[in-house]
């Protein structure tokens, strides 16, 4: 992955820290694509060249994971341990972080060994 400038870094670092305090989707979005935001880089809205960006994605990612949550939160509200954006992670994402196979995730997730929230 091509590295992020400095400013980048920081726009990301901020971005992350107003989600894990628990900020919603809706007050995030314009952050990210709305009139102005740093990922557009003054374009007007987002097109083929800004999603090729890394910083884009990288917050697109993150807006993901905080409605992710939400939707959880929303679904199951008893669920009082989803309290960040990253507390979830898809099989896929999980398998691809630990370096592992899908099906080693969903075995790990049946024997208990990794914690699991079914989604939808």
């Amino acid at each position: 992955m091509p590295t992020l400038t400095n400013s980048e870094r920081i726009y990301l670092e901020w971005l992350e820290c107003r989600a894990n305090e628990g900020e919603s989707f809706s007050s995030l979005l314009p952050s990210v694509i709305g009139p102005g935001a740093f990922p557009l880089r003054g374009k007007g809205d987002v097109d083929d060249e800004v999603r090729a960006r890394p910083l884009f994605q990288a917050a697109e990612e993150l807006l993901h994971r905080v409605e992710h949550v939400e939707t959880a939160r929303a679904m199951h509200p008893e669920a009082s341990d989803l309290t960040a954006p990253r507390a979830l992670l898809s099989v896929t994402d999980t398998a691809f972080r630990l370096g592992i196979s899908r099906v080693a995730v969903v075995k790990a997730i049946q024997t208990k060994r990794l914690a699991a929230y079914e989604m939808g």
